[in-house]
């Protein structure tokens, strides 16, 4: 995508869009969605469908990583003093180890069984957000490190203005 690809782009917008196809899907799996998006936060500049399949792949890495059922939560924020536009997707799946915390922005690196994955859906949505002018971040725990297991994934995009 180019530079003259993006166009101002409200998040909530586009999360209510996406998850009114993917709540179905969800409810089928014994996932509860919950949605806290925080009201007039302002547009941010970026490609619409660069956009969606980074939040894509981060909902369809949450649901996969919750087998039996769980939450799934998407939030957003915008915290003025930085300009930026923050997008959570939260799951209360597995967790994610320590030793493939460091590993899984790099290309070809998959926890999933051979054939069940390409180790590039992480490693594309970090490049993407990174070409936004934003970043991609996660937190996560497994049962062996936290009470509370799961993966927190923050999306930092600049706002338009």
């Amino acid at each position: 995508h180019t530079q003259s690809d993006l166009q101002t782009v409200n998040c909530n917008d586009l999360l209510t869009k996406l998850m009114e196809i993917t709540i179905p899907h969800c409810d089928a799996k014994n996932i509860h969605v919950e949605m806290t998006l925080m009201p007039d936060i302002p547009d941010v500049l970026a490609d619409p469908s660069t956009l969606q399949s980074i939040i894509t792949n981060l909902v369809a890495n949450a649901i996969e990583a919750m087998p039996d059922g769980g939450v799934l939560t998407l939030s957003t924020r915008y915290i003025p003093v930085l300009k930026l536009v923050k997008i959570e997707v939260t799951d209360s799946g597995i967790g994610i180890c320590q030793e493939d915390m460091s590993n899984i922005f790099n290309p070809f690196y998959s926890t999933k069984k051979p054939g069940e994955g390409t180790g590039l859906g992480l490693f594309i949505s970090y490049e993407m957000a990174r070409k936004l002018g934003g970043d991609l971040k996660v937190v996560s725990a497994t049962q062996d490190d936290a009470s509370k297991p799961g993966t927190n994934f923050t999306l930092e995009l600049p706002t338009g203005g």
